[in-house]
């Protein structure tokens, strides 16, 4: 999916529960995630549901992916360094499984955004 396209699903607020923000340019990612971001989590309450990860365990993600919205459409999981997308560390069979299973039961108004410089090419 390309930039625009990006912007014109969040403008319409028909959001994928998943997005990877791929590329170098760490600037451009985060222009486009905080507009995400500012767009479809109330500004009163995104303390409450942006939730911020670096090289987490898939465990903890999913536990951040079971908690609701509080007074808001949207909760966001904002995740960089996970070694099961950018190769940066060890990652397993069971571990891409679990990743899988969580991202399948996901709440609807649960976004996840998984921030790489390059995805890992396995």
């Amino acid at each position: 999916m390309d930039r625009n396209a990006f912007l014109r699903e969040v403008l319409g607020e028909k959001v994928k529960n998943i997005y990877i923000m791929e590329g170098q340019e760490s600037y451009l990612k985060q222009l486009a995630l905080n507009f995400a971001l500012e767009k479809l989590i109330s500004e009163d309450f995104r303390d409450l549901n942006i939730t911020y990860f670096e090289n987490p365990e898939i465990k903890d993600m999913a536990d951040a992916a079971q908690t609701l919205p509080i007074m808001s459409d949207y909760r966001a999981i904002v995740v960089r360094g996970c070694g099961l997308f950018d190769g940066s560390g060890k990652s397993s069979a069971s571990e891409a499984d679990n990743f899988i299973s969580f991202a399948n039961d996901m709440s609807g108004s649960t976004l996840l955004f998984i921030l790489v410089d390059k995805l890992d090419s396995r």
